[in-house]
Formats: C-alpha cells, structure tokens, sequence
C-alpha cells in the first residue's frame, strides 16, 4: 500500500508531466497570419516611357489605371526630370479631370527641358474618396 506522500508526489509528477508537455506542444502561436496581397491605391501608373514626335519635342508617356469602383474628380501625374549626371533639372506633368471607375489614362506629359535625360514618377495625386 502506498503511502499519502508517495500519492503526493505522484500527483505532482503527473501534474508536472501535462504541463511540460502543454509547454513544449500546446502553445499559441497567435492569431493566423493573413497572407493576402496589400490593398491596391486609389489609382497607379501601370506604364510610362519616353516619345518623340515628328518636330523634335519630347514628353513622357504612359497609362494610368483607376482601381476605384467610382469616378476620381481629378487626378495629376508628376515626374521628376534629370540630366546625364543624375542632377534634377525639372518637372513635368499632366492632368484629367473624371477618370471614370476601373478607367485607363493614358497621359502626355510635355518635356521643355532639353537637359533632361531620365525621368522618375514623383507623384500620383488627386481627389478620391
């Protein structure tokens, strides 16, 4: 017959060995991490190079997509203008009133800077809600 303190001490083992256990395998690792992709902006230039037309001038060109289910009021692209030593020597941009929803842009930015030799896209603004 066993003894009270080897009946203790068997409780507390036993009592010892489920909350190792628990320890080691039943531990939380926090809510599940969502994997999904980050929201898109309102708009986002989808596309841009450079064009020359027929007389010499130069602009830079591109697409700009709505990602909204509802018309933008107004929105300007802005790009930053640099010469063959990588120093800014200007802007350029341009401008549509009413992208319609899900709509596609496709802006000319006119180029008066003959020093410039690459562009940045500086800016998307506009007024969305």
């Amino acid at each position: 017959m066993k003894s009270r303190f080897s009946v203790a001490w068997t409780a507390v083992g036993i009592t010892g060995a489920v909350l190792l256990l628990v320890a080691l395998f039943g531990r939380s690792t926090g809510p599940p991490v969502s994997r999904s992709a980050p929201p898109k902006p309102a708009a986002e230039i989808t596309s841009w190079g450079w064009s020359r037309y027929e007389y010499g001038s130069r602009s830079i060109t591109g697409m700009v997509h709505n990602n909204c289910a509802t018309a933008i009021p107004s929105i300007q692209v802005i790009f930053d203008l640099f010469d063959a030593d990588g120093a800014r020597v200007g802007q350029t941009s341009d401008v549509i009133f009413n992208l319609a929803p899900q709509g596609d842009w496709r802006f000319k930015a006119p180029i008066f800077e003959e020093a410039a030799r690459s562009a940045r896209p500086e800016e998307l603004c506009g007024q969305w809600y």
